[in-house]
């Protein structure tokens, strides 16, 4: 699915996401990938995070939830500034950052463990200070792999992930 962007009038800041329909063929082991597809999965595109093709931005907020109750993982968000080379099909053991990525890694999120809210289950992280980042000079996107750090049996096939990053676009020029 593409990159949804919304802005909020009057301010720099813009939400940016992108929701997946998670493979989830079998449970995960810690350190496993979570992305669409078994063999051919993708990483996590944010498009148009920043203004301009090598644009800067700070994530002031990240928000995970998928559409399954019960669902207590803390997963981590490895975020890039190209495609990563590394691993990227779901439930698979995780390799990124790859050593030839480490120019265009630009960070990562941690969430703790999910709370289970109503009919999903989600977590946030609030950055203070926000978390910088460079897009590289022919793109305005992020990259991200998305990655458990705990081993969970109560997945559902095609359960949908939806990761939004709230993006403080001040520092654009």
């Amino acid at each position: 699915m593409a990159s949804s962007i919304k802005s909020f009038t009057g301010s720099n800041i813009i939400e940016v996401s992108e929701e997946k329909a998670i493979a989830a063929v079998e449970n995960y082991d810690d350190e496993d990938i979570l992305s669409e597809n078994v063999s051919t999965g993708t990483a996590w595109n944010f498009d148009e995070i920043v203004r301009h093709d090598g644009g800067i931005g700070k994530i002031v907020k990240a928000i995970i939830s998928i559409e399954t109750t019960d669902l207590v993982p803390a997963l981590t968000l490895y975020l890039f500034n190209i495609t990563p080379t590394g691993e990227t099909d779901d439930n698979k053991a995780n390799d990124n950052p790859v050593l030839g990525d480490k120019e265009e890694y630009q960070g990562r999120i941690d969430w703790s463990a999910m709370d289970n809210s109503g009919g999903i289950s989600e977590a946030q992280v609030i950055f203070n200070p926000p978390l910088p980042f460079a897009c590289a000079s022919a793109d305005d996107s992020l990259f991200g792999i998305l990655v458990t750090n705990t081993a969970f049996t109560n997945e559902a096939a095609g359960m949908k992930c939806l990761i939004k990053l709230m993006v403080d676009q001040s520092t654009e020029s």
